[in-house]
């Protein structure tokens, strides 16, 4: 005969794990097991079950009263029993996912509006296991869940775009999707469009890589997304030809860092689009490339920008300046100035003053600006999914 005891034994403390071998009725040695050794406090209280001749377990000795204080009624919500989500707290937790808020801040922010723990009947760990067992389940197939995610928006929205391109393993490698609110922003200000590459927005470290213009308004609007494995030649290639098919229409300018795999993928896709790299990009480098004391030099920094950012200068009135400031500094053999000043039809306002450049070129960084508003949203450990939940939120705010 086997029993099964059950001590409802007051526990205080804790102590060191030890391993336990247990003896069954037979004499058989049980696998081992780590029990952990606690501070009882001499209680009685027991119940202990006996299987009978049919099989059925049943209640042999019952022992009630207690030698300690029981749980009190506050307390009771925090036992591991009792402890377990609602059906609101789920929701709130995917809220919180979506404006990039944290498992412990969530928790804390669901603890204020319930105004305290004891009406939250959880722990923090219930909001921690809730967002692991979530990744779980997400992470088995996750490029599916947002490639049928993005099929049943096309189904229910024809304006809704999107491709994708697997990699030799069949992984996901590529992807370009548009919403109809980005595509009708870029029928009205997508004559120059500017793109670049984000970091650390997801946990494939697959690079995001918006495409980004400038409204009426003068605020910064996403046309189209994608994101990519590599940034390569082929990979940017790859986007640019599906932003084109589905966007309806090539820009007049494209807008980017000094990256030489878009310069050579914008040449292959968009041969008429003219190409123009970031000022600002650019003119942030000029104190690191020039030597401590020349970047210390408030003349030269003021003669340098009058030439560089001037829009009332010809093409040949900014070479002439920009000559005779180099010859006067010592600088005509510096070789990443005159890398500059080779590829001056690409970033200098002079000779593209017949385009307007909607201020994506003359002011900070668009894109930067941009990337950073993504940053906020998103989480390097984010699954795909939750990434454009909270793509999504960026384009709401």
């Amino acid at each position: 005969m086997r029993y099964l005891v059950c001590s409802r034994q007051g526990v205080r403390g804790g102590g060191k794990r030890t391993v336990n071998e247990g003896v069954d009725a037979g004499g058989d040695m049980n696998k081992q097991r780590w029990r952990r050794i606690s501070n009882q406090v001499e209680c009685n209280a027991k119940m202990c079950l006996r299987k009978d001749h049919t099989g059925e377990f049943v209640v042999s000795i019952f022992v009630e009263e207690h030698s300690h204080s029981l749980c009190t009624d506050p307390s009771r919500a925090f036992m591991r029993g009792n402890r377990k989500l609602d059906v609101a707290q789920p929701a709130f937790i995917a809220n919180c996912i979506k404006s990039n808020i944290g498992k412990s801040k969530g928790f804390r922010l669901y603890k204020e509006g319930a105004r305290g723990f004891a009406n939250v009947d959880a722990t923090s760990m219930e909001f921690h296991n809730f967002r692991r067992d979530l990744q779980a389940y997400v992470a088995g197939g996750d490029g599916e869940l947002i490639i049928k995610k993005f099929t049943q928006r096309c189904e229910v929205c024809d304006d809704f775009v999107f491709d994708y391109h697997f990699d030799s393993q069949n992984r996901l490698a590529r992807l370009f999707w548009a919403d109809p609110v980005c595509r009708t922003d870029y029928s009205l200000f997508g004559d120059v469009i500017s793109f670049g590459a984000t970091y650390g927005t997801n946990r494939y470290c697959l690079v995001f890589v918006p495409f980004t213009g400038v409204n009426n308004h003068k605020r910064c609007v996403t046309f189209a997304a994608g994101l990519l494995t590599k940034e390569d030649i082929e990979s940017y290639t790859w986007l640019l030809e599906k932003f084109n098919t589905r966007m309806g229409h090539s820009p007049r300018c494209v807008v980017t860092d000094q990256d030489p795999a878009m310069q050579i993928a914008i040449e292959r896709v968009l041969p008429e689009c003219r190409h123009r790299f970031y000022m600002w990009h650019i003119m942030t480098k000029v104190g690191k490339k020039i030597g401590p004391e020349l970047a210390k030099d408030e003349v030269f920094h003021r003669r340098l920008n009058g030439i560089v950012w001037s829009d009332k200068i010809c093409a040949d009135e900014f070479e002439v300046q920009w000559n005779v400031l180099m010859e006067e500094y010592c600088l005509a053999d510096h070789r990443w100035l005159c890398k500059l000043y080779a590829e001056r039809s690409f970033w200098i306002p002079a000779f593209f003053m017949d385009l307007p450049m909607s201020g994506l070129l003359r002011t900070t960084s668009r894109s930067e600006a941009q990337n950073n508003v993504f940053g906020q949203f998103t989480r390097p450990h984010s699954s795909l999914v939750e990434f454009y939940v909270q793509f999504e939120s960026v384009l709401e705010a």
